[in-house]
């Protein structure tokens, strides 16, 4: 294919600056000192990643946000690094550049409670206890501690809940009308889940 185009004059064979793979490239950017490498990765790796890093955070808030691809749970996603080829998460690179690596089996966690902030200072280390807590604790779980089960719902609710299912009425409509999942109603109706309240 390359050698196709490359006889049209649009394409012209190249060298990659970085790997020394052989590549097509627009001879019009070629020309202008562009198409150098034969993909972005070899592109971004003559930049430092606290380069690449910091362009892509928006540093007029209280919050440091990351600006780049985000996950659907809104943490920031940002390329490969010198050491891995696959995304990393862009708070788990901020805590690497302003602190040095992360010990195993610690995550890097918000204090502002705000998955796409990149400030240091609003990050720290912890386990996947203090994990767990922190995310009970700024009540991000969809439960509260109950005494002696995770619950929401009062013990009226789980009695009205069981009463509709043994009524037909459909897991959806029980699960909608209470804000939880369809598993959490069959779980409940079927008392695997709280079993405190009879």
């Amino acid at each position: 294919m390359i050698a196709f185009l490359a006889t049209t004059g649009r394409i012209v064979e190249a060298t990659c600056e970085r790997c020394g793979a052989s590549f097509g490239a627009r001879a019009s950017d070629r020309k202008v000192g562009k198409g150098r490498f034969c993909s972005a990765i070899c592109a971004r790796r003559g930049q430092p990643l606290h380069v690449r890093f910091w362009r892509f955070v928006d540093k007029t808030g209280d919050c440091w946000l990351w600006t780049g691809t985000r996950t659907e749970d809104g943490y920031g996603r940002t390329g490969a690094s010198e050491k891995s080829s696959s995304p990393l998460y862009a708070h788990r690179v901020s805590w690497e550049l302003a602190n040095g690596p992360i010990p195993d089996g610690l995550f890097v966690l918000h204090r502002c409670d705000n998955p796409p902030c990149v400030r240091p200072d609003h990050l720290f280390l912890g386990t996947t206890k203090d994990n767990a807590d922190d995310a009970q604790a700024k009540g991000r779980l969809g439960y509260q501690r109950h005494p002696d089960r995770y619950t929401r719902l009062t013990a009226d609710d789980v009695r009205a809940i069981r009463n509709a299912r043994l009524a037909g009425e459909p897991a959806k409509s029980i699960a909608a009308r209470f804000g939880i999942s369809e598993s959490h109603v069959y779980n409940i109706a079927n008392r695997y889940e709280r079993t405190d309240v009879d």
